[in-house]
């Protein structure tokens, strides 16, 4: 501390996610998932200066960001007359039918 001044920072950043889902049934069933992404960020800069406490300066910012995502999805599938019809459905797409 040669002119009385002292400079401080301090930087915290946090990233992460949770996921929840459950898929059930056979040629009939649904699936659904939803998920939270997350992220926390802080920063803390400051000037102390003891000569001159009117040139002290503190700076402080923080961040809290939440994306939340739902998707589900719904599916059909059966034989009959010698084909097999299948079809499913979710909320990220159209739906998809078709007889073979």
């Amino acid at each position: 501390m040669e002119d009385g001044a002292a400079l401080y920072g301090y930087a915290l950043r946090a990233l992460g996610f949770a996921q929840i889902g459950v898929n059930t049934g056979g040629s009939f069933g649904a699936a659904v998932y939803a998920r939270a992404d997350f992220a926390i960020e802080g920063k803390l800069l400051s000037y102390l200066s003891l000569r001159a406490p009117g040139e002290t300066m503190f700076y402080g910012a923080f961040r809290f960001d939440v994306h939340v995502s739902v998707s589900v999805r719904v599916w059909l599938e059966f034989s009959i007359f010698g084909g097999r019809f299948t079809g499913s459905s979710d909320s990220a797409s159209a739906s998809r039918w078709r007889w073979r």
